[in-house]
């Protein structure tokens, strides 16, 4: 975020001491994942349900918690808050935000590959492809908004 955001002077939507304390309380629920809303997580006392290996059938370990009726509107209204704001950038920032998303994946692929080969049972070298093509074009299309 550091990156897309001017740190003398955040964006609309993102304050990065908030994304700080997100990162720390989802590093600290490595078998439980709620919804993300914003800056903050879902209700993960929630009731749970775990991923299968569609590949060999066995259950994963993390519990994911069923988001609510309330989460899924407050995910809504969040994303309906940043769209115009979103909407507004320029090309150089948007650009910038492009290449921050493409960064974040790039920065969690080394977890986020056996949990997506596990998840989909497709094979580590697809999956690495998926994100990699991912990347790809996120810096494709900022390189064409630039």
């Amino acid at each position: 975020m550091g990156d897309f955001c001017d740190l003398n002077d955040p964006c609309d939507f993102c304050d990065l001491n908030d994304l700080n304390d997100l990162n720390s309380n989802i590093s600290s629920k490595k078998n439980m994942e709620s919804s993300l809303l914003g800056y903050s997580r879902g209700d993960a006392s929630a009731k749970t349900f775990q991923a299968v290996n569609p590949e060999n059938g066995q259950t994963l370990p993390a519990n994911y918690a069923m988001a609510s009726e309330e989460e899924v509107e407050e995910a809504c209204r969040l994303a309906d808050q940043a769209a115009p704001i979103i909407a507004q950038f320029k090309g150089p920032r948007k650009a910038d935000f492009l290449r921050a998303l493409a960064d974040g994946i790039d920065g969690v692929v080394g977890d986020l590959v056996p949990m997506m080969s596990a998840e989909t049972g497709l094979p580590e070298p697809r999956v690495r492809g998926e994100t990699g093509r991912t990347c790809g074009q996120l810096r494709m299309f900022a390189k064409l908004v630039e």
